[in-house]
């Protein structure tokens, strides 16, 4: 029965070298092992070492550790723990290092990108929504002898006031408001700053008209940011301290490519969220809400200013929603409104199409017809 088992040995252990052992040369000194040994990789958990003679028992200074199997025929199978492994290892993950360097170096230079624009915005945002130099060489320009402030609208006004006076039933006056860091006015431009610019102008331009002897009508024109500019002085100029603060009720407001607020503007011009400029909405310092501005004026219990609103069909700053989106708040809030779509104009062509100017005449002439 021995016998058996042991050619039965003998044979299982010829047909698993052939098959799934390879050739080695173990890293053991040779006065460990007997000679003769034949040694053994194999494929997928040990080395094996098969010796026929003395049945020996490894030394204990090898470096390698062996586990010796009996075998009846004579035969000493050593069994080496493999140590490919480890190198199997750390190659696949030098492999891995290098493969995954170059697209998180790009993804870190993406991410700091935004971040370094996200930070710029959030600091330059006053020159960024501003832009009291441009266009180029405005604050240098030389006027003289005129109460326009703004010498890139003066011709657009101008255009407004030659208009009307063919007309000799009217007689249109129109003040220009320099805000500061614009044209020749000092300091830097911000939204508290300009509120208290706008709000002094009209105490001014009120003050001119109590000493006119004639009956007279205040209107607010605003273009653009000056827009939010006009709803918001009109809310203020409406609130219960007008009188304290010597203003005049407003009789009408003009807001020409008007947009809702500076939020919404974000949102509107860069939807995609991956884009940072809808995450900085609590970093703003300027708002110019002008559909809060509208519902605080129609709370107000003087008598409601009569609105006009002029739109450009191919704005190209404005979203074209944002005009009636105002529209639809001054019905709401009860306010006598009017709202123009200007065929082909851009975002500063209002002006300069016959459809605007005719508009805004129109506009006037029906407070001219109110006087007296």
């Amino acid at each position: 029965m021995s016998v058996r088992w042991g050619q039965a040995f003998c044979r299982n252990i010829s047909s698993l070298s052939k098959s799934l052992f390879a050739p080695a040369a173990p890293s053991i000194s040779s006065g460990m092992i007997p000679r003769g040994t034949r040694f053994y990789r194999s494929v997928s958990i040990c080395h094996v070492a098969i010796s026929k003679g003395p049945r020996l028992n490894p030394s204990a200074s090898s470096p390698i550790a062996l586990r010796r199997h009996a075998s009846p025929l004579g035969y000493s199978v050593f069994s080496l723990p493999r140590v490919e492994p480890l190198a199997v290892c750390r190659g696949f993950s030098s492999t891995i290092i290098t493969v995954l360097t170059p697209p998180a170096v790009f993804l870190g230079l993406l991410l700091a990108l935004w971040a370094y624009k996200c930070l710029m915005m959030v600091i330059f945002q006053n020159k960024i929504i501003y832009m009291p130099s441009v266009p180029p060489f405005s604050r240098r320009e030389e006027i003289s002898h005129n109460a326009s402030s703004l010498p890139p609208r003066l011709p657009l006004l101008s255009s407004v006031v030659r208009s009307a006076s063919k007309d000799q039933t009217i007689d249109l006056t129109i003040v220009a408001l320099s805000y500061r860091g614009f044209w020749k006015s000092g300091g830097k431009p911000s939204q508290k700053g300009i509120e208290q610019d706008a709000l002094s102008a009209l105490r001014y331009v009120s003050e001119l008209c109590e000493a006119l002897e004639q009956e007279t009508k205040l209107v607010v024109w605003g273009q653009s940011v000056g827009a939010g500019v006009a709803t918001d002085v009109a809310a203020r100029a409406s609130s219960g301290a007008t009188a304290a603060n010597n203003m005049r009720h407003i009789d009408g407001v003009i807001l020409e490519t008007a947009f809702t607020n500076i939020a919404d503007m974000l949102t509107s011009l860069y939807p995609q969220r991956w884009l940072p400029y809808r995450y900085l909405v609590p970093f703003l310092r300027n708002w110019w809400d002008s559909k809060a501005a509208l519902i605080r004026l129609s709370k107000t219990e003087q008598s409601k200013p009569k609105f006009l609103m002029l739109s450009a069909e191919n704005d190209e700053l404005v979203p074209a929603d944002h005009g009636p989106i105002l529209d639809n708040i001054c019905k709401d809030c009860g306010f006598d409104t009017e709202h123009h779509v200007i065929p082909t104009a851009l975002h500063n062509d209002v002006m300069q199409r016959r459809e605007g100017v005719q508009a805004t005449v129109r506009f006037l002439k029906e407070f001219a017809g109110k006087l007296g």
